[in-house]
């Protein structure tokens, strides 16, 4: 758990199961907290010379000193992973920080979202600094997810993938599946239809996405599915004005 004391201070602490209490962090708290598949817990933290994703090791109960994710920009930072310009990392090329500007920043730890588990066990997270974020593996090892999606705005998990949605390289707006497995995506919802998505919501039973958007061409707010087996689309309707509407389906 990780908060602030009545002084101000920040903390990110351990309570045991017979209730003692004891720091693992003493002055700085952690954004986000996640058990991860190998029972360890992760966390995000940004704060005086500790930035980064740091575990607490679920058997020996104390925390790894190397930082799981070392996102300081110095290159000479330990870490396993170290995002750091001219580190031996994956940021080290200016392409790829250019193309990762939410991941190859200093604050990056603490901007991790929609941390989702696949069914193969591999952990991602979209990594945002309020605009559109990057697709990033997290464990059993850190990487960037390459996706025709740059600018990620609404991501969910379709059984073994994810549904992206955002713009593209051009700015266009684009909605993709993305294979964790193979590393590649698919095209869902193209630029040409100029929709921007608001919301996606997956159906296991029927294999569909929802979502809601608005369409540029003739500033229309759409509410449809598309097949994520098919690329099928269907429009269920444009007089709709808000999701909750939508969500009556």
């Amino acid at each position: 758990m990780a908060g602030n004391s009545t002084g101000g201070s920040a903390w990110t602490r351990r309570l045991s199961p017979t209730l003692e209490l004891s720091n693992i962090f003493p002055d700085a708290a952690a954004s986000w907290l996640a058990l991860f598949p190998d029972g360890n817990v992760y966390f995000g933290v940004s704060t005086n010379q500790q930035w980064g994703i740091y575990r607490f090791m679920a058997d020996s109960k104390t925390l790894d000193p190397t930082p799981w994710v070392n996102s300081r920009w110095d290159r000479n930072a330990s870490g396993y992973f170290v995002l750091a310009p001219g580190a031996d990392g994956p940021c080290k090329a200016q392409a790829v920080r250019d193309r990762h500007p939410n991941v190859c920043n200093g604050g990056f730890a603490t901007n991790v979202g929609n941390l989702t588990i696949t069914q193969g066990g591999v952990v991602y997270a979209l990594a945002s600094n309020g605009g559109g974020g990057d697709l990033v593996q997290l464990w059993p090892e850190f990487k960037l997810a390459n996706t025709s999606v740059t600018g990620i705005t609404k991501m969910t998990a379709a059984d073994s993938s994810f549904v992206l949605a955002g713009t593209n390289a051009t700015g266009q707006n684009i909605t993709v599946v993305f294979d964790p497995t193979t590393e590649s995506d698919r095209v869902l919802i193209p630029a040409a239809s100029q929709t921007e998505i608001y919301n996606l919501a997956y159906s296991a039973s029927t294999g569909e996405v929802f979502f809601d958007g608005l369409r540029f061409s003739n500033n229309t707010y759409v509410v449809g599915k598309v097949n994520v087996s098919s690329g099928a689309i269907t429009y269920l309707g444009t007089t709709l004005t808000s999701f909750s509407d939508f969500q009556a389906f």
